[in-house]
């Protein structure tokens, strides 16, 4: 999966290298130059335009918690009410009402950002079925009402349940998370050290890569066979840290 900001590499995918490695020389420029910015790719746009999802009913009053009057009032209408449209949100921007968290974006190769976003990707899937359980165990509360007052009962129950998940998500998103791709960086500095790798030893034979992404006729993939060969000459190596950046040895 590809993050809002998020960059996943396939390697074996010569489209998606070919695009990386464009990248990789838009970022270059952009530090040069601040009036030059990254590309866009298919995956920062498909990004782009997820983090601008917005929800149904923007007639509905703002509230900035499920335990809001105003959000009490909602699910007494409906127990799978869903939140105020709060219109486009920005790359990064996270809805606290919301089970979505922003996806980053980095020019430098990094499959821990990768694993990264994929645990937040499964938070917040975990997430939407807690609010889901939510709405389903409000229905049931719901059709044993006879009164209004029982219905405002079972919505306040629902707001309760409804802002745990979001608590969820949260500690889920950022703990958690962290934890996975912190690990992962440790892993991946330990696995460069243990093979000898070294981009100065590697970047020679990258370089001559780079050079040759799109330069083929037809369906050939210079890039590809490019980089296995270079893969082949340093085993052991992800030969993408010495063309996306810069080699996993620091924090």
């Amino acid at each position: 999966m590809i993050s809002q900001g998020r960059l996943c590499v396939r390697a074996s995918t010569s489209a998606a290298l070919i695009g990386l490695v464009m990248l990789a020389v838009a970022c270059t420029r952009a530090t040069a130059d601040p009036s030059v910015t990254p590309m866009a790719t298919a995956s920062t746009r498909s990004s782009a335009a997820s983090a601008s999802v917005t929800l149904a009913d923007a007639a509905a009053p703002a509230f900035v918690a499920w335990t809001d009057d105003a959000a009490t009032a909602q699910i007494v209408k409906d127990c799978h009410a869903k939140a105020p449209n709060r219109g486009p949100l920005q790359p990064g921007e996270h809805d606290p009402l919301l089970c979505q968290l922003p996806w980053r974006q980095s020019c430098s190769y990094n499959p821990c950002r990768q694993k990264g976003d994929e645990c937040r990707s499964a938070c917040g899937s975990t997430c939407r079925a807690c609010d889901d359980s939510c709405g389903s165990t409000c229905d049931s509360c719901r059709s044993a009402c006879k009164d209004d007052a029982c219905r405002a009962d079972c919505a306040k129950k629902t707001g309760v349940c409804k802002q745990s998940c979001l608590t969820a998500i949260d500690r889920c998103g950022s703990a958690e998370c962290t934890a996975a791709g912190s690990t992962c960086w440790e892993e991946e500095k330990q696995k460069w050290k243990s093979h000898g790798c070294s981009c100065a030893k590697i970047r020679p034979c990258t370089q001559k890569c780079v050079d040759a992404a799109g330069k083929c006729a037809g369906e050939e993939d210079c890039f590809g066979k490019c980089k296995s060969a270079c893969a082949a000459r340093f085993p052991g190596c992800d030969v993408l840290y010495c063309i996306m950046g810069n080699e996993p040895s620091g924090d």
